[in-house]
């Protein structure tokens, strides 16, 4: 495998980026060939380890105003 020598572009402010002129664009949509199964699993999750955290500071305030 045969790689071109690399360019790099330092950034001073976002709106003067300078682009290298690549003739392949990078495609970053589209359809992913990764399984998406493991992020519906942590988003089913994500509501018990609110209501947990929510207990816990609960816990944790009473426990200190207690003191």
């Amino acid at each position: 495998m045969v790689q071109r020598e690399h360019h790099f572009a330092i950034v001073d402010e976002v709106d003067s980026i300078l682009i290298d002129e690549a003739r392949t664009p990078l495609i970053i949509s589209g359809p992913s060939e990764t399984s998406i199964e493991l992020y519906e699993q942590v988003n089913k999750l994500i509501p018990i380890l609110i209501l947990m955290i929510m207990k816990l500071m609960k816990n944790l305030v009473l426990l200190i105003l207690l003191k």
